[in-house]
């Protein structure tokens, strides 16, 4: 359990410092049924303290500076859909690490509607 931790922390350290890394979380929010982009959905840094947030713009996009050092899942919610909590940087059973939302690569998350269609 600790070298598994370890590791994790190394992996982190190490992609961090290795410039493929945004200064920011960046990506799309859709529907999951219709496939649309969603505006004014409120995304958020799951963190303590004074967390990062914004609203996505019509096209579903949303930009949150991140010039810290570690990374915080992000909180996608509105009135209109479920919430949704992705994590932007994990590992599974010691594999590689992956990344959402902190790359070049832009990343989109679906949120199921509360309303059935």
């Amino acid at each position: 359990m600790i070298l598994h931790r370890m590791t994790l922390l190394a992996a982190i350290f190490l992609f961090s410092c290795s410039g493929t890394r945004e200064p920011y979380y960046h990506g799309y929010v859709y529907d999951k049924i219709t496939k649309k982009p969603l505006a004014n959905i409120l995304v958020k840094e799951n963190t303590p303290g004074n967390p990062k947030s914004t609203f996505t713009d019509a096209k579903g996009y949303f930009k949150i500076e991140n010039n810290t050092k570690f990374f915080s899942d992000l909180i996608f919610s509105d009135v209109n859909h479920l919430p949704d909590t992705i994590p932007t940087a994990w590992a599974q059973h010691g594999e590689k690490m992956n990344f959402t939302f902190v790359t070049s690569k832009l990343d989109t998350a679906f949120l199921l509607s509360k309303i059935k269609l």
